[in-house]
């Protein structure tokens, strides 16, 4: 209730009508002693009452007064008096709690009070009441604890004195525009702003300020909240969700936090990568929208609902899709998001796509798997080289001996499935990458024109050969014939994938840097490259014959249409000359086969053109003596038949030793013709090398039908030596012979 400085009741409010039963209307402007003080309080009363208007100080105290119905109750008030700058008037503000019930209990009323008392002195929490200029009028104990000033000492003087300066020259406009055009910028609003204490300290607070009036008084009343630890604590958590978005954004994997509904609600940057979507089309639907399958989901889900609660769920791969459409494998790893408490907020998805790495292993694998098969056929396709040569030098030496036409047509015979042999083995270590390549500098594009006629006629008029041959391509540094062979042979299995008839097409391009195809069958493969792809519109290969495609005799083709080596040969041969072949194909959809060849270096290309071409003729020797290193004592005798007919002094050993203690004795010899595989710890390679620390002038001649590509590469001045390839025919070892002991 508010009075004026005759005891005059001005305001009245709900709750004194209800406690007194009088209606405001009815008792406003009726002095209070003389309606609701009973008389033996009178004299008290109006004595509180003068204190309060002459001095202004605050008071409590306790009084009884009478309801309309007579009943006397007793009411706990607090004062405060309020004087009118521009009038002097006064006014005094009086709030009271009715006690009567608690005064009655007698010491559980005290023990209330004093628990009242505690927790008004507890409050952090200050409350300030000021007038419109300004002018503070009350000051609670939880503002003297923030502010550092007795009550006292800031009642009466402006609020502007606990601003820094900044605000204390903007608040008295702040109250003048407010007063003039109602526009609230504290008022009614609450926010955030800056305090200073007595000391002279800043600190933040949060400021709520309520208006008032009282009669044609108006009044603010000020709630202060310190907000420093909030503000430091708010401080922290920026932090912490900084260095959690820089982990969040920069993790390489794709990171999805979802709710506990399993809604998405947020995606990291890698996600847009790695399923080539953006991420808010994603935001607010369920995760499993992420998987290829329902059963996917169902998979993961089980593993996490396994999983100990505060541990992650073990990594499995699963079958994620992107947002076009394409499935890929993903190692994912779930772990639950919790509060302090233990409280589930939601579930982090890790998510890294392995379809590289898959890729890589498959790669690795199928690489093991040819290298070992490779290791088989090579050792067996030398040992059948070895006994070729001999059966062929036999033969040719016997040719040449027998007039009679009868006996020769037999021998020309066993000579040409010699040759058929040959052939054969060839394919094997072509399969093997053991097969001795003569490397040139090749135009594919020539090559593909000079075959184009060749390819019309071996395809059929079913078949419409076309090509796409980029201009300018850079050479490459590969043998020819077995380039031929490789081109051949894709053309006539696409014409075999086409018997209804169809479209082949050759292609060539110049690669600057890897494409996608080189990277899925070589992830590290770096540089220039030249690709040649050959596709055709066939009925396409099946899965899991895709998988075994280069495997020695694996067809898919009618029996007595092929025997399974031709992919092997190319296989063998493009991986041999440092190149990649890739595969793309789907059942009714045709196949791709692109060969990946290296770019040659201008020195590698003008190398290779100046390595002279042989033209096999038998020439005779002239007596020069030439040390024969061959374990195989078959080939051996026929070497030495075939070089003393041809007029020169030949020197055995059976193996590397056995020619190096020969050179300690002192054995002169022209020409070193050594056999490149060979048992023991020396093999030709070895020998050659130690016959040129010794003897850096000799000439070297160096045969073979199996050359291992990481012996070949260890030896750099292997490409300056003669390699004769076995078996061979008398005229090829007379030239060989004739052109090492020329160098």
């Amino acid at each position: 209730m508010a009075l004026d400085e005759a005891g005059r009741i001005l305001m009245f409010n709900p709750a004194c009508e209800r406690a007194t039963g009088y209606e405001e209307a009815a008792i406003k402007g009726r002095p209070i002693w003389d309606t609701l003080i009973p008389a033996d309080e009178r004299a008290a009363v109006r004595a509180v009452f003068e204190r309060l208007a002459t001095s202004g100080e605050r008071s409590a105290h306790e009084h009884a007064w009478l309801t309309r119905s007579g009943e006397r109750r007793v009411i706990a008030w607090r004062n405060a008096t309020l004087r009118d700058p521009a009038t002097g008037e006064i006014v005094v503000i009086g709030m009271g709690v009715d006690v009567t019930e608690l005064r009655a209990s007698g010491a559980a009323l005290r023990d209330r009070a004093a628990r009242l008392e505690s927790l008004l002195k507890a409050s952090r929490d200050g409350v300030v009441t000021i007038l419109e200029t300004g002018e503070v009028t009350s000051f609670s104990p939880g503002a003297e604890s923030l502010f550092g000033y007795r009550s006292d000492e800031v009642i009466g003087r402006n609020v502007t004195m606990l601003m820094p300066e900044a605000y204390a020259r903007a608040h008295d406009g702040y109250l003048d525009a407010y007063a003039r055009t109602g526009e609230a910028k504290i008022i009614g609003v609450g926010r955030d702003v800056t305090a200073r204490r007595k000391d002279g300290v800043e600190f933040p607070i949060h400021l709520m300020v309520e208006e008032g009036r009282l009669g044609e008084t108006r009044f603010f009343t000020g709630v202060i909240r310190d907000i420093t630890e909030w503000r430091a604590v708010e401080r922290l958590l920026k932090e912490k969700e900084t260095q959690f978005e820089t982990v969040f954004n920069a993790v390489p994997e794709v990171l999805v936090i979802t709710d506990t509904e399993h809604m998405i609600v947020a995606c990291n940057p890698a996600f847009e990568r790695v399923f080539r979507a953006s991420p808010t089309a994603f935001i607010g639907r369920e995760k499993r929208a992420l998987y290829d399958s329902e059963e996917e989901y169902d998979r993961q889900w089980a593993r996490v609902t396994a999983s100990a609660p505060a541990a992650p769920s073990h990594p499995a791969v699963l079958s994620f899709r992107r947002g076009d459409g394409e499935i890929f494998p993903g190692e994912t790893v779930v772990g639950q998001l919790r509060e302090a408490d233990g409280d589930v907020l939601g579930y982090l998805a890790l998510i890294r796509d392995v379809s590289e790495e898959q890729r890589r292993e498959e790669a690795l694998r199928q690489a093991q798997k040819m290298e070992a098969i490779g290791q088989l056929t090579g050792g067996i396709a030398h040992d059948f080289n070895n006994l070729l040569t001999v059966i062929k030098g036999n033969l040719e030496m016997l040719e040449a001996a027998v007039a009679d036409e009868g006996h020769r047509e037999l021998i020309a015979e066993a000579r040409e499935a010699a040759d058929m042999g040959a052939s054969l083995t060839a394919r094997m270590l072509a399969f093997a990458r053991r097969q001795p390549l003569n490397p040139q500098p090749v135009d594919m594009n020539e090559l593909v024109v000079s075959l184009a006629d060749l390819l019309r006629r071996s395809l059929g008029e079913r078949v419409q050969l076309s090509t796409s041959l980029e201009p300018r391509l850079p050479p490459v540094l590969v043998d020819p014939a077995q380039l031929q062979n490789a081109v051949l042979n894709l053309a006539l299995n696409a014409r075999d994938a086409m018997p209804e008839g169809g479209g082949l097409t050759i292609e060539t391009t110049a690669l600057a840097a890897p494409d996608a195809g080189l990277r899925s069958v070589d992830p590290s493969a770096t540089g220039g490259w030249v690709a040649l792809t050959v596709s055709d519109t066939g009925r396409g290969i099946a899965p899991e014959i895709r998988a075994r495609l280069f495997d020695p005799y694996v067809t898919t083709k009618a029996a007595g249409r092929g025997g399974g080596l031709g992919l092997s040969m190319v296989f063998g041969f493009v991986t041999q000359s440092g190149g990649r072949i890739a595969v793309e194909s789907e059942p009714r959809r045709g196949a791709t086969f692109t060969i990946y060849l290296p770019q040659a270096t201008a020195r590698e290309a003008e190398r290779a053109a100046s390595e002279p071409s042989s033209e096999p003729s038998v020439v005779p020797g002239g007596g020069e003596t030439i040390l024969l290193v061959e374990d195989n004592a078959a080939v051996r005798r026929l070497t030495t038949r075939q070089l003393e007919g041809l007029g020169y002094r030949v020197v055995e050993a059976s193996d590397a030793a056995g020619a190096l203690m020969l050179m300690e004795q002192g054995t002169d010899f022209d020409l070193l013709l050594t056999d490149i595989v060979m048992p023991g710890k020396l093999d030709g390679l070895s020998l050659a090398d130690a016959v040129r620390r010794r003897r850096p002038s000799a000439r070297l001649l160096l045969t073979s039908g199996y050359v291992h590509p990481e012996r070949v590469e260890g030896s750099s001045w292997l490409p300056d030596v003669e390699l004769l390839r076995k078996p061979s025919a008398l005229a090829d070892l007379a030239a060989a012979v004739r052109r090492a002991l020329a160098r």
